[in-house]
């Protein structure tokens, strides 16, 4: 039974290695309990470590949906009952050879979710502090669902450029709410600059949305990746009025691990750890390993310089990326 007061729909592509680890953080932290919805586009050549990640959590009865479809007739009807739609098109003109079914399958796994509030993640975040007051954050996002989220992957000590306070020029709108020794922050993104972390008001990166007005706002768009979501969405929240006003802790739960990057739509900060290296030390049997220990909490990105792999069933630990190919297991990679 769901003790939680939300699911979590996780997206994941090619990076078994990388959502063992949020899984394992998510578990951990979260509850072992929560239910997940993993959105998967797994190549042929990266099916087996989807495998073997799903018999990893055989008992936290995961729900995988997996799309690779191409849909451009599906594309065209949208443009057509939706001239809006057209900003997007001539924005992502990538939309003409690579739309597919993530959109469709998406929505369609939001709409199996039973919880009245759903998380969305990338398979790049990892977990490292309990989510308190939980029931508190549903009550204050019950409050108007249609116009707050509550962040969990930020909080306002970052360090420039993505810091919250301005000592010279105070945030008239951000206001405490307070709830004992716990405090939550609620501020209006539209006060802010718009090229500023706290004016984007969606994320996939642990915000926890309203299911019903998450999808109202998604179903009349276009989007056919993670990134083309998060950037719609964004846009789309803008224009019609969603998820004005962000809520978080004093201290954020989760951060990305900037490993590597499989889109390339943007050039995010990130490091270059080959995916199909890790898929063969995770076929291998090893793990990655990331704690608070490896990074700044009051740096909101972080690309690590090295990665340290754990694998318990021949008893190998802390094991750096670089020496990571003379134990791989040619039997289990054949």
């Amino acid at each position: 039974m769901n003790k939680n007061n939300f699911a979590v729909v996780v997206f994941t592509h090619k990076r078994a290695m990388q959502l063992h680890a949020t899984l394992e953080s998510l578990f951990e932290f979260i509850s072992p309990s929560v239910k997940v919805h993993v959105i998967y586009h797994a190549l042929p050549s990266h099916e087996r470590s989807y495998e073997i990640l799903k018999n990893d959590f055989r008992d936290h009865d995961l729900k995988f949906y997996k799309w690779g479809k191409r849909c451009l007739f599906d594309l065209f009807v949208k443009v057509i009952t939706r001239p809006l739609n057209l900003i997007w098109l001539f924005r992502f003109p990538v939309y003409f050879k690579k739309y597919g079914d993530f959109k469709v399958t998406f929505e369609n796994a939001l709409k199996e979710v039973k919880e009245q509030f759903v998380m969305l993640s990338t398979d790049d975040q990892i977990f490292f502090r309990h989510l308190l007051d939980q029931e508190k954050i549903i009550n204050l996002l019950l409050q108007d669902e249609a116009q707050i989220a509550f962040w969990s992957h930020v909080q306002p000590d970052f360090l420039p450029p993505y810091h919250f306070y301005d000592r010279n020029k105070p945030h008239a709108n951000s206001g405490l709410i307070n709830n004992d020794a716990n405090k939550k922050i609620k501020w209006n993104t539209s006060k802010f600059k718009r090229n500023s972390l706290f004016a984007y008001r969606f994320h996939v990166d642990g915000t926890i949305y309203s299911k019903s007005y998450l999808l109202k706002l998604l179903k009349p768009t276009i989007y056919h990746l993670p990134t083309t979501l998060e950037a719609v969405g964004l846009w789309e929240s803008r224009l019609r009025g969603y998820f004005k006003f962000g809520l978080m802790n004093e201290k954020r739960i989760l951060i990305g691990v900037q490993a590597n990057n499989i889109q390339t739509l943007s050039d995010t900060p990130h490091a270059s750890f080959d995916v199909e290296y890790l898929q063969k030390a995770y076929i291998s049997g090893f793990r990655l390993s990331v704690t608070s220990k490896d990074f700044i909490d009051k740096e909101y990105i972080y690309v690590p310089k090295d990665l340290r792999f754990n694998n318990k069933s021949i008893g190998l630990f802390n094991v750096p990326y670089i020496e990571l190919a003379k134990y791989f297991d040619d039997k289990k990679l054949l």
